[in-house]
């Protein structure tokens, strides 16, 4: 199970998502990935009366929050500037110890680089180009290697559609199925062509350091093209 959605933390208390984060971790029996976030859509924030504009201290203090009650043998409590509480103990823990991967990323210059550094075990770039994402882990190395951690204890990912097919006809039948146009993809993703293709394609990401590719699969009801890609993308990899 890797859960690649991203949990907009500031709009869910830290001892709730710590909670259900170590259950989905002993259902699945330690393969969940934690992926949180800001969000990026303010409307997601209206309901629930919080600030889109100051959220940076409150997710801030939120994951600290959620790592602490994970690894936490004894009861905590805390008095902070967005949450409070006393004698508060998770369980279940984590089968994951200390506790799931943190996944943080985005494409900030400063902050998001630091706060990576700070909490993740792994850094994600979402769909950019080679040069974008090259400048970004570049960046985060640098606010690794500023806060004493090896390059190595980071895993650096980045995330494209896929678009795959065995010819040009299909995968122009599965661009046409998201409403996409064949040659915007190809622009914009390595993960499209054939499966030969996206393998070559994949080289120089893997050369500036992407160890880790994610797929946006758009049409979920084509099952056929995650088994393609897994029978012939996956095993060249």
């Amino acid at each position: 199970m890797k859960m690649t959605a991203v949990t907009v933390t500031p709009l869910h208390h830290p001892i709730r998502v710590a909670e259900q984060w170590a259950t989905l971790d002993l259902l699945s029996n330690g393969r969940v990935d934690f992926a949180a976030g800001r969000g990026y859509d303010r409307r997601e924030y209206e309901p629930f009366h919080v600030s889109f504009d100051d959220n940076q201290g409150i997710f801030e203090e939120g994951l600290e929050l959620i790592r602490r009650l994970w690894e936490a043998d004894e009861r905590i409590s805390h008095h902070g500037k967005h949450y409070s509480f006393d004698d508060v103990r998770i369980t279940p823990k984590p089968v994951q110890r200390p506790h799931p991967p943190i996944i943080i990323g985005g494409m900030g210059a400063n902050r998001t680089p630091s706060l990576a550094a700070t909490f993740a075990d792994e850094f994600n770039v979402p769909f950019a180009s080679l040069d974008t994402i090259k400048t970004q882990l570049e960046r985060v190395h640098q606010a690794v290697d500023a806060v004493g951690r090896p390059t190595d204890s980071m895993t650096y990912s980045a995330a494209f559609v896929v678009c795959a097919g065995r010819d040009d006809a299909e995968i122009g039948r599965r661009a046409a199925a998201i409403g996409r146009e064949l040659d915007e993809l190809r622009s914009n993703s390595p993960l499209v062509g054939t499966p030969n293709e996206i393998v070559e394609q994949l080289g120089p990401f893997a050369d500036i350091g992407v160890q880790r590719v994610y797929l946006q699969l758009l049409d979920l009801s084509d099952l056929e093209h995650l088994q393609l890609f897994a029978d012939e993308v996956n095993r060249q990899l």
